[in-house]
């Protein structure tokens, strides 16, 4: 059984998981956070120093899941030779296994994080897994077709598959119609410009 500490912590982080969602952090009100737990603002402080403090609590570990993607994503097994399969439904399984560890980060608060972090220590993570992501794109770019020019539509392509992913957990509750969708998403994008890049 819940102590009623537990309770009304779990309140307030529930409440302003949707304040900060639906606000980012420098709009939203901690007292409208507050009024929504049921709780007051003197209690607030039993719990957290500051709005940032609980802002940290909700995203860090979204955080340390994307630093762990930033610093580690060179260490993926790579499968080259799914470059050379026809059939999607390998495709399909193969992405799922690798995609699956970083999926549970995958959240309302990576969400969160994307996309309400100004104002706080963690407003950096977005451009720095963008960073990650369209240096990752160009080396495969170059890998698979050396003769393609346009290494700069590898940001463009970084930020689409975020807001993709952004979008679908925002749409979506259910955690497996989620893992389903971002397994698609995630298909569909690499199948996509491997095709583009066959072409040229």
């Amino acid at each position: 059984m819940q102590t009623k500490k537990e309770v009304v912590q779990k309140a307030i982080v529930q409440a302003a998981s949707k304040e900060f969602l639906d606000k980012g952090f420098e709009k939203a009100s901690l007292r409208q956070i507050v009024k929504n737990a049921g709780t007051t603002l003197g209690n607030f402080y039993n719990y957290y120093d500051n709005k940032e403090a609980l802002y940290a609590s909700i995203v860090e570990d979204a955080y340390y899941g994307m630093l762990h993607l930033i610093n580690n994503h060179h260490e993926w097994e790579r499968r080259d030779e799914l470059w050379e399969i026809q059939d999607v439904e390998i495709w399909r399984r193969e992405l799922k296994a690798l995609i699956e560890p970083l999926i549970p980060a995958i959240t309302i608060p990576f969400v969160i994080l994307m996309e309400g972090s100004k104002g706080t220590k963690f407003s950096h993570t977005k451009e720095d897994l963008l960073h990650v992501l369209e240096a990752h794109f160009v080396e495969h770019m170059d890998e698979f077709n050396p003769q393609y020019k346009q290494p700069k539509i590898a940001r463009i392509l970084a930020e689409q598959l975020i807001y993709a992913l952004v979008m679908i957990v925002k749409n979506y509750e259910d955690q497996n119609v989620r893992h389903e969708l971002i397994v698609e998403e995630i298909l569909f994008f690499a199948i996509g410009v491997m095709g583009i890049l066959k072409a040229f």
